[in-house]
């Protein structure tokens, strides 16, 4: 699968573009629920923070940071679970 979305890549960039924006419209809708909810703290903007989260999450969501902690014989789900438990803490009251 990775190496069809280094393909992708390649040779059809804005679709890229657009599933990353779509990932960081979909960051920020969570964020602001968290807010809303009052288990996370208010952000100065929104949008901001959420592109820095998907930033933050390209160790596992970058096909070729995806490859090279399989070639490393990094566990996918333990980085996963280490990166989500580190979000939530950054953003939690």
């Amino acid at each position: 699968m990775h190496e069809m979305v280094e393909v992708a890549m390649e040779e059809n960039w804005a679709v890229i573009q657009e599933h990353m924006a779509f990932l960081v419209g979909c960051l920020a809708k969570l964020i602001n629920e968290g807010i809303a909810q009052g288990e996370l703290r208010p952000q100065a903007d929104v949008m901001r923070t959420a592109l820095l989260v998907k930033k933050s999450c390209s160790c596992i969501l970058h096909p070729m940071m995806i490859a090279e902690s399989e070639r490393m014989g990094l566990d996918d789900a333990t980085q996963s679970h280490a990166l989500v438990d580190f979000i939530i803490n950054a953003l939690t009251i």
